[in-house]
């Protein structure tokens, strides 16, 4: 018998010459979250060319895990290369499988113990400044913060903290420009010289000689400390036992401090944001934090035991999930959902909309920490949530992302009720991340 020929992949409807390229810029959230009406994997026409979305999680998961090595990183991490260069956030094969190996070291249970300790230290201080019964726009304070504590768990011997500010105010800029290359319906416009590209040039020039300048500074002072940096330092190859090159040191560095200072600040904005806005769970939290840490330090032990706070970090990622747009590319024709995806293609799957999806999660669009307790029905979102990737390029430092969130939560709980400003709407304003544009709250001491 003839086999029956395999169905076309079902395609979107959009605009003539634009497809679904302005929908998608215009109002992300409604088109990726409406994408499985169309089926689990679907043709998008971005401008001239076509895309696969996938929408359904059991499919990201054989992108991510099960056949990996056919699914490369894709179009976003093509466009964060000049930013991020080869780091392990966009490295690739052996390279990369060599530098995870490599930094896991730095991630060890005895590093944690230290880092765990100036996570606090930074915590207490920047927190601790608030001004009380006064307005705190809280986007910009909690990436402030995330900041100063990657840099701190980096740099024990202090950086130059004019380099490090000059770091952190070039992030937004070039965030920006990465996904809005990434979604570009041809890659000629990031070539002409708009404004938009020259600020992304420069501010990529800027924040490159300022880290080379950081990084030098610290090989000088030749201190062996219990920092993130000098557990780099001393990471070998097992197999060579070679160190890191300087321009492998420079990438790792500088994808850290954007983890720290964007994509764990992003979490920590809207989990404070939906806090303020539920006073009996505030209450709730204010309570354990008072019980499990009383008037001592957080260290790992406590942090384990704080479960509530970690539950509302992670239903808030749930929500609004740090990255919410994500990419890869088929190297080689491969079968995904009943369908063959073409040599070359370029895949988008978001965790955003998957984290949504009726299908895996009940009552979606509702803030419930709850979900998260240990004898919930974990089976049908097993591979739905994906705030930390998964597989061989799962985050190496989702460890201390939790130190440093629950750590910056609780601490905030121990000192200060969060009150929303009234008034202020918040809206979620699509970069590479997710956040508000403001989050406008008045900080009451307990």
């Amino acid at each position: 018998m003839t086999p029956e020929p395999e169905a076309a992949i079902p395609a979107v409807p959009g605009l003539p010459l634009l497809g679904s390229a302005p929908a998608l810029a215009r109002r992300p959230h409604a088109f990726l979250t409406a994408l499985p009406r169309h089926g689990d994997l679907t043709s998008v026409r971005l401008g001239p060319a076509r895309a696969c979305f996938v929408n359904h999680p059991d499919l990201v998961h054989r992108m991510l895990v099960t056949d990996a090595d056919v699914f490369l990183r894709g179009r976003l991490f093509e466009k964060a290369k000049p930013f991020l260069g080869e780091g392990l956030v966009l490295s690739e094969g052996p390279h990369h499988r060599r530098q995870r190996r490599m930094i896991r070291q730095a991630f060890r249970h005895g590093r944690l113990v230290s880092y765990a300790a100036t996570v606090d230290e930074v915590a207490r201080r920047r927190i601790a400044a608030w001004p009380p019964g006064r307005p705190v726009d809280l986007v910009g304070e909690l990436q402030r913060l995330g900041f100063d504590v990657a840099s701190h768990v980096l740099f024990s011997a202090d950086a130059d903290p004019r380099v490090l500010e000059t770091i952190q105010h070039t992030f937004p800029t070039l965030l920006a420009a990465i996904m809005r290359r990434t979604l570009a319906p041809t890659d000629l416009l990031e070539k002409l010289p708009t404004r938009s590209n020259r600020a992304f040039a420069a501010a990529n020039r800027e924040v490159h000689e300022a880290l080379d300048r950081v990084i030098a500074r610290q090989r000088a002072t030749g201190r062996d400390t219990d920092d993130l940096f000098s557990a780099l330092l001393a990471a070998r190859d097992e197999n060579t036992g070679r160190p890191m090159t300087d321009r492998q040191l420079h990438d790792e560095v500088l994808s850290i401090l954007s983890a720290g200072g964007e994509t764990t600040a992003t979490a920590l904005t809207w989990s404070a944001y939906f806090v303020s806005r539920h006073p009996p769970l505030q209450a709730r939290l204010q309570r354990e934090a008072d019980d499990v840490l009383g008037d001592g330090p957080p260290d790992l032990d406590r942090l384990a035991r704080l479960a509530l706070t970690r539950r509302v970090i992670t239903e808030a990622m749930r929500l609004y999930p740090p990255v919410w747009l994500l990419t890869r590319q088929a190297t080689a024709d491969a079968p995904l959902g009943g369908h063959t995806v073409p040599a070359g293609t370029n895949l988008f799957y978001s965790p955003y909309a998957l984290q949504r999806d009726e299908r895996f999660f009940d009552r979606p669009h509702v803030f419930d920490p709850d979900r998260w307790l240990p004898d919930a029905d974990e089976r049908r979102r097993r591979h739905a949530y994906l705030p930390f990737g998964r597989g061989v390029h799962g985050c190496v430092g989702e460890p201390l992302a939790w130190i440093e969130a629950i750590t910056v939560l609780a601490t905030v709980a121990r000192r200060w009720t969060l009150e929303p400003v009234p008034g202020r709407s918040v809206r979620p304003v699509f970069r590479t991340n997710v956040v508000p544009r403001r989050l406008l709250v008045t900080p009451r001491p307990r």
